[in-house]
């Protein structure tokens, strides 16, 4: 794949995670995007290279062991508090920063050119 195009393309992709963030959590437009940028990824460097994993590596969701936590917090709680609440959201949100840091590292390591 051409430099310049894979340049535009992951810019693209690093803009269009602004629109994610007022979601709070993944939407099927969200899951579209995801799988847009692992397959382009896996057409610049491959599907076994270090920035596929990576970008591949970050979890979005909230994992099921991190849920009952918070459900045992919320049942020893008098009343859940609004933190406990707005976590799923601001963790989906550090994912989506996450995601797009990662996609600046590989955006500047590749406009660099051959190490």
């Amino acid at each position: 794949m051409d430099t310049a195009i894979a340049l535009a393309r992951l810019r693209e992709y690093r803009d269009g995670i602004t629109s994610f963030y007022k979601d709070g959590s993944p939407t099927q437009e969200f899951y579209r995007w995801r799988e847009n940028v692992l397959i382009l990824l896996e057409e610049m460097f491959g599907k076994s290279s270090e920035e596929h994993r990576e970008f591949d590596g970050i979890r979005f969701e909230v994992s099921p062991v991190r849920i009952d936590a918070v459900e045992e917090i919320i049942r020893q709680s008098v009343s859940p508090s609004a933190e406990i609440q707005a976590e799923f959201p601001q963790y989906f949100r550090k994912r989506l920063h996450q995601a797009e840091e990662t996609l600046l590292a590989i955006t500047i390591e590749l406009s660099r050119g051959p190490k």
